[in-house]
């Protein structure tokens, strides 16, 4: 599970990065919000495409070559931003990095998930995505600290080049001999992957996941990308202190998804009720911030909403391994966030446009609008799996 969190923790460090370092893709590249905000729809262009094939792939190739792929997208694309390309090919290098990260993602919340079904405490979902969390928080800190120093904005992509392949190399060793459980007698040779996917698609606790994961992704996205412009805008924070603002968001989401998912499974609070409540908080804080432009309390309120966010995007994968049988959980880890990234892709690349129109002072109310969405939809997820099967 150590490299697993490792693996989990470079998603995190690229998906921080692209908004910490947008401020400097823009002035480098001399290219308005509206074009720039491509480099979001490109990071999940490849998070999306992977998350589609991954299952397949892992059918096809094995857990450990799928992991290997992954790795081989991070260094290409690591490499290729080091050299500080055209924008064109940044856009491709992003969208490698997206495509490895989907790879990841998908395949090592299915091990993670089969290792709570063999037993493993359930918080350990948790445990995996505050590693996402740990690595999201460094990222701002180092493109800070490069920025700082007088070093260009290319030399951050030193340290997930290195990271990958620390973690390729211990991929390559500890999966040596990890296979996929094996399905349940009643559901052998029940089809292709593609045929799981399809059965899955159709269950009603999946589509509702699907919505979930596309506001959890939603927000965390619009937050990681425009929170540094935003704070630079319309709080004027300058320097390093607008990625380092960020960078307390992420240690929130870390902190929470480790203390705040323990307590709450150690307490025995439903998955469900304990997600709407955290998520109304984060709303509130969020309200708070946009109406006191204090730095000291914004800085506060940053930690804080991460904090209470942490939990939910882990909550939902959490939750559907409760409702679907094991046979089903890789196709639907792999649909539900591939499906998420999908209906997210659009969100900052969309408030891009808008923010050039209108400015960002509009940010904090549309995170609200999406807390509140995903209080709805959790109120109607259902909680355990039904006697009947979903098939």
């Amino acid at each position: 599970m150590a490299v697993t969190f490792s693996a989990i923790s470079m998603i995190g460090l690229n998906d921080s990065a692209t908004g910490a370092l947008l401020p400097e893709l823009e002035i480098y590249y001399h290219l308005p919000k509206d074009i720039l905000s491509i480099v979001f729809l490109a990071n999940v262009f490849g998070y999306l495409l992977s998350c589609v094939f991954s299952t397949p792939l892992e059918f096809r190739l094995g857990t450990r070559m799928t992991l290997m792929l992954s790795s081989a997208s991070y260094v290409v694309a690591t490499i290729l931003m080091l050299i500080t390309p055209p924008f064109p090919v940044v856009v491709i290098a992003l969208s490698l990095l997206g495509f490895g990260s989907g790879l990841f993602d998908a395949v090592l919340s299915s091990v993670t998930s089969h290792y709570i079904a063999e037993g493993g405490p359930g918080y350990v979902m948790s445990f995996l995505y505050a590693a996402f969390g740990v690595g999201a928080t460094a990222a701002p800190f180092v493109v800070g600290g490069i920025l700082d120093g007088g070093a260009s904005w290319q030399y951050y992509y030193v340290l997930p080049l290195a990271m990958t392949v620390v973690n390729g190399a211990l991929i390559m060793y500890y999966f040596r001999n990890y296979t996929m459980p094996p399905d349940e007698p009643e559901y052998k040779g029940n089809g292709s992957a593609w045929q799981r996917m399809a059965t899955v698609v159709r269950m009603r606790p999946i589509q509702i996941a699907f919505g979930l994961f596309v506001v959890a992704f939603t927000t965390t996205d619009m937050i990681s990308a425009w929170a540094v412009t935003w704070l630079r805008d319309v709080r004027g924070i300058e320097g390093g202190m607008a990625q380092y603002y960020l960078s307390f968001f992420w240690a929130g989401i870390a902190v929470g998804r480790i203390g705040l998912s323990w307590f709450a499974h150690r307490r025995g609070w439903s998955t469900k009720y304990s997600s709407m409540c955290f998520v109304s908080i984060m709303g509130a804080l969020v309200l708070v911030m946009f109406f006191v432009p204090n730095r000291p309390l914004t800085a506060a309120l940053m930690a804080l909403s991460g904090f209470f966010l942490g939990p939910c995007t882990p909550a939902v994968l959490y939750a559907i391994g409760q409702v679907v049988t094991p046979s089903q959980r890789s196709a639907s880890v792999s649909l539900v966030i591939s499906v998420g990234l999908a209906g997210s892709a659009i969100s900052p690349l969309v408030y891009g446009v808008v923010a050039k129109q209108s400015g960002l002072t509009s940010l904090p109310i549309v995170i609200v609008v999406l807390c509140a969405i995903s209080c709805l939809l959790w109120l109607i997820f259902p909680e355990r799996r039904s006697s009947r099967r979903d098939e």
